[in-house]
């Protein structure tokens, strides 16, 4: 069948009973259906099921396919796992494009999709570019899922949605950018199969508007920037509630809803715990209107490219910096630009940099063991790099009390140093360690082991609960006594 430049509607009674009539194409007889040429083909349900894989079930080319508007389900698009699609400078609508199971070749460029259901299936052969993917603004709502094992290859794909977005790649990468357009919408980063989890990944950005839910199972990678258009007055103000010892921020076991308080045994939703990774050769931003919620947090970038984020950074789990820089720049009135409630470990090559402004220096706080693997500390890409004498402070969170230990290379200085401690937990030196000043805000111990602590300035609230513990080879110096 081959529609040339003409306008055609398969369809019983299109104004009474908008009942389109289905067209199963069957290749292996023989069949094939072609549009092209400017057609308009309106309405109709199309079935593909193949059975030649020398020959394409469908073709549309500079054409347009179907429409999606209100509730009117007026057109699909299906294929079995044999059948094989190309769309080509095309507009294409509909409620559903999508495999009737795991399979088929689909080939779209220079493309718009208008639909709520976009799903190339598992095990399939996908070419997904210079192509648009979104919803109806009368139908606000997407699916948009990638199944297991596909062949996915994309480039320059637009996905969006304008209210709601239920989004899984399945391990595949989508290459473009993703959004809910609307405010008070919802994102969901979404499994095929909870039980065996794949990771989400998008190599470019993603946007959220003002309000907006974003739900994560899984893991999640992001080459660009996570950014929510908001203003902190949307948002439930989280910097207010934050306090080093035993805030409620850590109960969010990530972005289930970032208003709420939540703990991560809960699993509300099956939003359990999930990484965060943000991967690539280029520069990200983590755009968000207050303090930033995560679960665990990897840095994985080449070339030391740079994350940067606009508020402060909650890690509920760990921070993994395995390549790139964490950059932290201080905001005002927020006492800590990255807190986190486990182990900070920084592989070789990666690093974290606290910088200054107008502002101050920016300060973190830790609960687990720092671990700083680089024996070069530089400001431009790796260590613990902290110039300006930010202040570090080491804390046992009270819902998950633990050991700690830091271990640095011993020819940087950390900073400024505070101890937040618990009776019985101990701080102890991994390697040498080199402060300006240290505090102990809490009852708190250090254990030097065979290491030795090199104080510049000065120590504070040291006492028959707080001070150091010479139980090996290291010592204590203190400089500069005057």
């Amino acid at each position: 069948m081959h529609v040339s430049n003409t306008d055609l509607t398969l369809a019983s009674d299109i104004v009474i009973s908008n009942l389109p009539f289905t067209v199963d194409v069957y290749t292996a007889n023989g069949g094939f259906l072609i549009i092209d040429s400017g057609a308009n083909f309106r309405y109709g349900y199309l079935e593909l099921h193949g059975g030649n894989s020398a020959v394409n079930d469908l073709e549309i080319n500079n054409s347009s396919f179907g429409t999606l508007f209100s509730a009117n389900n007026w057109s699909n698009i299906h294929w079995d796992s044999s059948a094989k699609a190309r769309f080509t400078g095309s507009a294409l609508g509909g409620y559903e494009f999508a495999s009737n199971n795991k399979g088929g070749m689909i080939y779209a460029d220079n493309c718009v999709f208008t639909t709520i259901f976009f799903s190339p299936g598992g095990n399939s052969i996908d070419t997904i570019i210079n192509t648009q993917i979104h919803d109806d603004i009368n139908v606000q709502g997407l699916r948009f899922h990638v199944g297991r094992n596909a062949s996915f290859f994309s480039s320059n794909v637009q996905v969006s949605a304008f209210n709601q977005m239920d989004f899984y790649t399945s391990g595949s990468v989508l290459n473009g950018n993703v959004s809910c357009d609307y405010p008070n919408s919802f994102f969901t980063f979404n499994q095929e199969d909870p039980a065996r989890p794949l990771p989400n990944i998008i190599n470019g950005n993603l946007t959220v508007r003002e309000d907006c839910s974003v739900g994560i199972a899984g893991d999640v990678k992001i080459s660009g920037n996570f950014e929510n258009i908001s203003v902190p007055q949307a948002v439930y103000p989280d910097t207010a509630h934050v306090f080093i010892n035993g805030q409620d921020i850590f109960e969010v076991g990530g972005i289930v809803n970032y208003r709420s308080n939540l703990f991560v045994t809960n699993c509300v939703q099956n939003f359990c715990h999930f990484n965060l990774e943000f991967y690539g050769s280029t520069n990200s931003n983590i755009l968000w209107p207050i303090g930033f919620p995560i679960d665990t947090l990897i840095i994985n970038k080449t070339g030391c490219a740079k994350v940067t984020a606009t508020h402060s950074l909650y890690v509920s789990g760990q921070a993994k910096i395995k390549a790139g820089q964490l950059v932290l720049d201080p905001n005002a009135g927020v006492p800590y630009k990255f807190v986190c409630a486990g182990d900070l470990n920084i592989y070789d090559g990666g690093g974290i940099f606290l910088r200054r402004d107008p502002a101050g220096v920016a300060n973190m706080a830790i609960a687990g063991d720092i671990n700083d693997y680089n024996n070069v500390v530089d400001s431009n890409c790796t260590g613990l790099s902290n110039l300006y004498n930010g202040s570090v402070t080491l804390y046992n969170e009270l819902q998950h009390p633990s050991a700690h230990q830091v271990n640095i290379p011993g020819s940087s200085n950390i900073g400024n140093l505070n101890l937040i401690g618990q009776q019985g937990l101990d701080f102890t030196l991994g390697r040498n360690l080199t402060v300006n000043n240290l505090d102990f805000v809490n009852p708190a111990r250090v254990v030097l082991a065979n290491n030795n602590l090199v104080v510049n300035g000065t120590i504070l609230h040291y006492g028959l609960t707080s001070y150091a513990v010479t139980n090996g080879t290291g010592y204590l110096q203190i400089n500069n006594v005057g």
